[in-house]
């Protein structure tokens, strides 16, 4: 997997403070973006030499924009089959590949991180 390519990270995965997290819909077929809820077209963050800050720049689109997306479902990665983890501390999230620990990118948010929910793989 490309995560530079597929960091999703932030309001979506997300718990942080008081907010709720969004529902994730999913990853492009055809393209970078991601889909927040039914509507709400994002790209994910930029990753430079194992790390990423800042928030996705995310836009409504109309049914139609995303219908020609692609929308493809995301990989939970929960159980023995998951290729990464995700922990939470302060403002920083970081994802490891699983099976070894390794570090893949670290995001430091502005707002502190209550937990991650959730870990998606693109397909």
């Amino acid at each position: 997997m490309r995560l530079g390519q597929r960091l999703v990270l932030g309001g979506s995965l997300l718990v942080a403070g008081t907010a709720g997290a969004d529902r994730f819909g999913g990853f492009s077929g055809v393209d970078r973006p991601y889909l927040v809820n039914q509507d709400r077209v994002c790209t994910p963050l930029l990753v430079a030499d194992g790390a990423a800050s800042g928030a996705p720049s995310c836009t409504q689109a109309a049914a139609d924009v995303v219908a020609r997306l692609s929308i493809k479902a995301p990989i939970p990665q929960l159980g023995p089959k998951a290729m990464f983890a995700a922990t939470a501390a302060g403002r920083t999230i970081t994802v490891t590949r699983k099976a070894s620990g390794t570090p893949v990118v670290a995001w430091s948010a502005v707002d502190p991180i209550g937990k991650v929910v959730e870990v998606y793989a693109s397909q």
